[in-house]
């Protein structure tokens, strides 16, 4: 079982964040009830992979941990374009499952795009890779992407003359614009969190653990 004081411990370790900020970040999710609570000592509560997920979503997103449950409330929600039942925390934290139940067998990495609200998986299917590579790249893509954006961004533009269809456009718009200026920066900032982090902390949680649905899973 993994508690809170070693994914803190180990969450550093492999991000190269000092434990100290670490676990700032982790105490501004508990107390927005992002991540799981419960007693402490012998009896405190085991962590999961959507905690380790939140942890690492909010130190990619701000360097300020008193930001942090805002960052996973921004970014932890975004929606994948293709599959809108799946959010980026849920992404990442599936990822995280990928990597414990199939050790050496993926090679992932994500992307967190500050500025433009958007975060990115990709995952290399390794012996898939190796083959198609011995086979001149003829075998089907060894590798899947997901992209996650603010659900407001699906929505096609509007054509209508309607009043009220243009004003709502208009407010959703305005929404997404309010999100993003939070995190505004006169350079363009993208945060990776890169194959070795992941392995890392996936490997915290044991493969047999790794069946729960995530994606229903709420704080």
């Amino acid at each position: 079982m993994i508690t809170a004081g070693v994914l803190v411990e180990e969450m550093a370790k492999s991000t190269g964040v000092p434990v100290g900020t670490v676990n700032l970040f982790f105490r501004n999710l508990r107390e927005a009830r992002l991540v799981t609570t419960g007693a402490r000592g012998v009896n405190a509560p085991a962590m999961q992979r959507l905690d380790a997920a939140r942890l690492l979503l909010a130190i990619a997103v701000t360097d300020r941990p008193v930001r942090a449950a805002q960052a996973v409330r921004d970014f932890g929600q975004l929606t994948d374009i293709d599959q809108d039942t799946i959010s980026a925390e849920v992404g990442i934290a599936n990822a995280l499952a990928k990597l414990a139940n199939e050790p050496g067998s993926w090679r992932i990495v994500c992307h967190v795009h500050v500025q433009t609200l958007a975060v990115e998986l990709m995952c290399v299917d390794s012996p898939k890779f190796t083959r198609s590579m011995a086979e001149g790249g003829e075998q089907e893509r060894p590798w899947t992407s997901q992209h996650f954006l603010h659900p407001n961004y699906a929505i096609p533009p509007s054509d209508s003359d309607d009043f009220e269809e243009i004003a709502a456009e208009l407010d959703r718009d305005d929404a997404v614009e309010e999100i993003k200026a939070r995190y505004f920066n006169r350079l363009q900032v993208t945060r990776t969190l890169l194959p070795v982090v992941l392995d890392e902390i996936a490997a915290l949680f044991p493969s047999d653990a790794a069946d729960e649905p995530e994606s229903d899973r709420q704080p």
